[in-house]
């Protein structure tokens, strides 16, 4: 028979230990992809959206499928002198739902010759 020492323990206590700091790196990891996912999805959508406004398209269909297709966005589209401003706004998801956070996203562009102004 083995005979137990004080310290048969110990291995199964470091590796706790070290979980933790692992752990730690790992939610932080998930929180920076979850804010990029986000920024890119803002980015995408602020621009698609600026490009069909600057060449005179109509884009409240847009605006609305692009609201419904990402839970937590908000759309705004405004004009700034002689530019069109296209604001988008999206709450990141996964690791951060639980946080209030906000990514936005706006994106400027100047209309085609005879298209007006939003």
């Amino acid at each position: 028979m083995k005979k137990r020492s004080s310290e048969s323990g110990m291995v199964t206590a470091e590796i706790a230990m070290g979980l933790i700091p692992i752990m730690g790196a790992f939610l932080l990891l998930m929180a920076a992809i979850a804010l990029g996912n986000a920024a890119l999805q803002a980015q995408e959508v602020a621009r698609a959206l600026a490009r069909q406004a600057v060449i005179g398209k109509p884009i409240t269909n847009m605006i609305s499928q692009y609201e419904q297709d990402i839970p937590g966005s908000n759309i705004e589209l405004g004009a700034d002198g002689e530019y069109v401003v296209v604001t988008v706004s999206v709450e990141p998801n996964g690791v951060l739902t639980p946080f209030d956070m906000e990514v936005s996203s706006t994106v400027t562009g100047i209309p085609e010759p005879g298209v007006s102004l939003p």
